[in-house]
């Protein structure tokens, strides 16, 4: 899945930051820790709870990071084009931004919570890199964006990774399941 999704990103066409590294080294590890974290919360608490606590924390984390406060709040009065598709649509940037915090922030919080009562985490953690793959398609048809040949090959090398994964994972589930035996019947006295 990697190498799919090194393929995408073309690394090879790019220079590498080792700040950057480092940055999405830490994000790779806080988002193992969250599917795993999330798995212990659900077993405890209903997925909403434990989606509010975490989106709760994770709003100080980076509100007291990204410099909101220096925004001037007239800014959100702005309207601002869709671009893309939507290029005739203007919307003040408070709309766009609450779509974002609401459908791509917390929604998929809540949704991945109640995955975790499922299914565990590697199962779910597995599934969130296929958005990846709706991510170009949403590319494709609003911006326009295309793929090259190759983009496309290790996007299908996602695709194929995530599913030989989730297979493996069920069929190594069927075969640990012990089969159930009857117990022997003893015969009618009559």
């Amino acid at each position: 899945m990697l190498v799919g999704l090194a393929v995408v990103a073309q690394v090879w066409d790019t220079h590498l930051d080792g700040l950057g590294v480092a940055a999405a080294l830490g994000a790779a590890v806080a988002y193992a820790f969250y599917f795993l974290a999330g798995e212990r919360g659900v077993a405890a608490r209903p997925p909403m709870a434990v989606a509010f606590w975490a989106a709760l924390f994770a709003a100080g984390f980076w509100g007291a990071l990204s410099g909101w406060w220096r925004i001037d709040p007239a800014t959100l009065a702005t309207r601002i084009s869709l671009d893309g598709a939507l290029s005739g649509v203007e919307l003040p940037l408070w709309a766009p931004l609450l779509w974002i915090v609401t459908l791509g922030g917390f929604a998929p919080f809540v949704l991945i919570f109640m995955s975790l009562r499922h299914v565990n985490a590697t199962a779910a953690g597995i599934l969130a890199s296929s958005e990846v793959l709706f991510a170009f398609l949403v590319a494709w048809v609003w911006l326009g964006e295309s793929l090259s040949p190759v983009q496309v090959a290790g996007a299908s090398l996602v695709l194929v990774a995530i599913v030989v994964a989730q297979t493996a994972r069920e069929r190594t589930r069927a075969d640990a399941t012990p089969a159930v035996v009857s117990p022997e019947v003893p015969p009618e006295v009559p």
